[in-house]
């Protein structure tokens, strides 16, 4: 148990590792990504580990379900979402109209450090082509020259190509952290949960075998024993028997004193338990007067 807590909290640090470093990516290279998502990426992580933990306090504390409940339902709906933006955004038709408008709107607005930190990051020139929407702007200090990022870097590259493709990548990251912190948060549950029905399970079963063999349950209270219910039987038969070989013996004496009197008889009748208690018949002996009968002088 204290090796898979150790994977968990590995694994966990690992996904938010890198839920930072593609939101810092994004960030960098300005892609059409919007910072919400990856932060809250970074913090779905974070939130599995918090939703575990409150998942063992409340173990201990089985009347204070709330906080795990909420967490885990807090946790679900942000999975939720977080897959479909992601999905929507690698499986979009319109996926390079976005990025052609969000350059544009870079470079209409003249903000040279995004577009020259795409090109230096891509190595690449311009958007479709190394002379559209390039950096360095046409001034008149390169006379208008909308080549001269190609001609200062020699950088044959357009950045549409390359620019998506870092899209595509940040976003699938981003879309295999959320799913992996589902997968794990799931996994985490169900391990715990099996590990203490486990526990619970063998701790009744032992209970029952103690309870059936030794006739005490876990409380102490007494109760018919499995073991000890057959030798009750024998060893009352037992002395049954006795008493009526000892009552025969007196009956025998009685008549070699010339008293002529009757032999005792061991009636024996079976009677049930009216309690069910010893689960079969029950044997009585009933008693005679020898001197019944006799003539008394």
């Amino acid at each position: 148990m204290a090796l898979l807590l150790a994977l968990y909290v590995l694994l966990i640090i690992t996904l938010t590792g890198i839920a930072i470093y593609q939101h810092h990516t994004s960030t960098t290279l300005s892609l059409p990504l919007s910072p919400t998502l990856t932060i809250l990426t970074i913090l779905l992580p974070l939130l599995s580990l918090l939703t575990t933990s409150l998942t063992f306090f409340s173990s201990s504390h089985p009347r204070k379900p709330l906080p795990p409940l909420l967490s885990n339902a807090l946790q679900l709906l942000l999975t939720i979402i977080l897959s479909t933006l992601f999905g929507a955004t690698l499986t979009s038709p319109y996926l390079p109209c976005t990025l052609q408008t969000t350059w544009r709107s870079l470079w209409t607005s003249h903000s040279a450090t995004p577009i020259r930190t795409i090109q230096d990051s891509l190595s690449c020139c311009g958007f479709k082509s190394t002379k559209d929407m390039a950096w360095p702007f046409p001034s008149s200090g390169n006379n208008g020259d909308v080549s001269s990022c190609e001609k200062q870097f020699n950088r044959h590259t357009p950045c549409a190509g390359p620019w998506e493709d870092a899209l595509n990548k940040t976003t699938g990251v981003e879309l295999g952290v959320v799913v992996v912190a589902g997968v794990v948060q799931l996994l985490s549950l169900v391990v715990f949960k099996t590990q203490r029905r486990g526990g619970q399970g063998r701790k009744v079963w032992l209970a029952r075998v103690v309870e059936i063999f030794t006739g005490q349950d876990d409380e102490g209270q007494g109760r018919r024993p499995l073991l000890t219910g057959g030798r009750s039987h024998s060893e009352e038969g037992r002395y049954i028997d006795r008493g009526v070989e000892e009552e025969e013996e007196q009956g025998g004496h009685g008549n070699g004193n010339g008293y002529g009197g009757t032999s005792s008889s061991a009636q024996t009748q079976t009677q049930p338990d009216d309690n069910n208690s010893r689960g079969g018949p029950r044997v009585e002996v009933s008693h005679h007067d020898p001197w019944a009968g006799a003539e008394r002088v």
